[in-house]
C-alpha cells in the first residue's frame, strides 16, 4: 500500500471520527456545526499501513488509563471520591471505493470500554460506541447514512447521580448539484435517548437547505428544520425552523460553519408557543504550523430528562487550543461556558431552575515511538446553579496509555 493510499484512509478514518464524537443527539442538527470535534482528533496523526482483511482496511488501537475523580456522580451533596481505571479496545474498518472523491465508503467502527472502581465497585461498568457510516457520491447526487449507538455510564448534572445513559442516532443525508454553483439538501434523522430512572425521548427531525457557492471558499445556504419529540413523560412538541448557514473554508488553514435564525416551538397541549432565536457556530483556525484553535457556540432548546413538562434552553460557548511542541510533544487547553434557563412546557408548571456551567481542561501528551502515546490530564467543573441542594464542583487528573496500528 502506497503512503498516499494510507494517507487517505488515515485522512476518511479522522473525518469519520469528526462526525461521530460528541453529542449523537446533534451529529446532524444544524444547530450542532461539525467543523469542530476534540482537539485530540487533530493531532497529526502517525502514518503506519493498515491491515487488510478482505475489502476493509482494518485501525486497531487500545487505550488504558486511570483517573482520579473526587465527584463521581457530579453530586452537590456526600461527594464520592475514587480511582477509575479504563481499558478501551476500539477497531475500525473501512472500505473505500472512491476515486477523486467518488464512489462509496463504508466504515464499522466498534469500541468497547471497561471501568472498574477501586472502592465503589457498584459503579462498575462496559461503555459501547458503535458506528456504521456509508456514502456514495456521484458526479450530481450524494447520499450517506450515519447509524450510531453509544452507552454510557457516568454523572448526570441535572440529578447528581451517576446513571446509565443510552442514545441511537439514524442520520439520512443528500446532496444534489443544480448546477456548477447551486446544489440543495436533504436530511431526514431520528434520535432515541434514554437515562435509567429518568425522562427518555425520540425525536424525528428533517433539514433541509438551498446552497450557493458565492466564492471559492464561501457557501451560503436558506433553509429550516422541522422536528417532532416524544417524552416518555410530557407532552409532545413540535419545531420549524428558519436557518440562514454560511459555510467558510480555506484549505489547511480555517474551517468554520455557522447557522442561526428563529425556532417556533409548539406544545400539543394548553401551553402556549414560544418563538425563540437559536444558533450553532463551530470552527477551526491553524495560524501556525502545529497550532490549533477552536471555537463552538451553541444556543438551542432541549428537553430536561430530570422534570416533566421542562425544557431548558441551553447556550454556550467553548474555546480549545492544541500546539504542538518540540514535535513529539503536543498541549491541549479548552474551557466552555453553558447557561442552562429551564422553561415550563405545559400549564400549570413552574420552572425556575436556571444552571451555570463552567469546564476547564489542560493536558500534555507525547508520541512515543510510532505505535504509543501517552496523555495527561487535569479537568474542573462546576455548576453555579440556583438551587442549592444541585450545586457542586469535580475534579479529576489522570493519564491514558494508547497504542495503534
Amino acid at each position: 500500500m502506497t503512503n498516499s493510499r494510507v494517507n487517505s484512509h488515515i485522512v476518511r478514518l479522522v473525518t469519520v471520527a469528526l462526525l461521530t464524537l460528541g453529542s449523537a443527539s446533534y451529529a446532524a442538527d444544524p444547530l450542532q456545526p461539525s467543523a469542530v470535534a476534540e482537539l485530540k482528533i487533530l493531532e497529526p496523526p502517525i502514518v503506519i499501513p493498515a491491515l487488510r482483511l478482505g475489502i476493509f482496511d482494518l485501525h486497531p488501537q487500545v487505550s488504558a488509563g486511570v483517573t482520579y475523580d473526587d465527584n463521581i456522580a457530579l453530586s452537590a451533596t456526600g461527594e464520592l471520591a475514587d480511582w477509575i481505571w479504563t481499558v478501551t479496545p476500539h477497531l475500525a474498518a473501512i472500505a473505500d471505493n472512491t476515486t477523486d472523491g467518488y464512489g462509496t465508503l463504508l466504515t464499522l467502527e466498534y469500541g468497547p470500554s471497561f471501568q472498574t472502581f477501586t472502592q465503589h465497585s457498584r459503579d462498575d461498568t462496559v461503555d459501547h460506541h458503535a458506528n456504521l457510516a456509508a456514502s456514495w457520491a456521484g458526479a450530481k447526487l450524494s447520499l450517506a447514512l450515519t447509524q450510531t449507538f453509544d452507552q454510557t455510564k457516568t454523572g448526570v448534572i441535572e440529578v447528581g447521580q451517576r446513571l446509565q445513559q443510552r442514545e441511537y442516532a439514524t442520520i439520512l443525508t443528500s446532496k444534489y448539484k443544480l448546477g456548477e454553483r447551486t446544489s440543495v439538501e436533504l436530511n431526514p434523522r431520528l434520535t432515541i435517548s434514554e437515562t435509567d430512572g429518568l425522562i427518555g425521548s425520540k425525536e424525528y427531525g428533517v433539514d433541509a437547505f438551498l446552497n450557493r457557492l458565492v466564492t471559492s471558499k464561501i457557501t451560503g445556504s436558506v433553509g429550516g428544520s422541522y422536528g417532532y419529540i416524544d417524552a416518555t413523560d410530557g407532552s409532545i412538541q413540535t419545531y420549524q425552523r428558519a436557518l440562514g448557514r454560511v459555510t467558510y473554508a480555506l484549505s489547511g488553514k480555517v474551517e468554520a460553519e455557522a447557522s442561526a435564525g428563529g425556532e417556533w416551538r409548539e406544545f400539543h397541549g394548553d401551553r402556549s408557543a414560544t418563538l425563540t432565536p437559536v444558533l450553532g457556530i463551530g470552527g477551526a483556525y491553524r495560524p501556525f504550523e502545529g497550532t490549533t484553535i477552536t471555537l463552538e457556540a451553541h444556543r438551542r432548546d432541549e428537553v430536561s430528562a430530570a422534570f416533566s413538562d421542562e425544557n431548558y434552553t441551553a447556550s454556550g460557548v467553548t474555546l480549545g487550543l492544541f500546539q504542538r511542541v518540540l514535535d513529539r510533544l503536543h498541549v491541549t487547553l479548552t474551557g466552555s461556558y453553558e447557561n442552562r434557563d429551564y422553561h415550563p412546557a405545559a400549564t400549570g408548571v413552574t420552572a425556575v431552575r436556571n444552571d451555570n456551567i463552567y469546564t476547564g481542561r489542560a493536558g500534555i501528551g507525547a508520541n512515543l515511538g510510532r505505535h504509543w502515546t501517552v496523555d495527561i490530564f487535569y479537568q474542573y467543573t462546576k455548576d453555579d446553579t440556583n438551587i442549592p441542594d444541585r450545586r457542586f464542583t469535580d475534579n479529576q487528573f489522570g493519564v491514558v496509555g494508547t497504542w495503534k496500528l
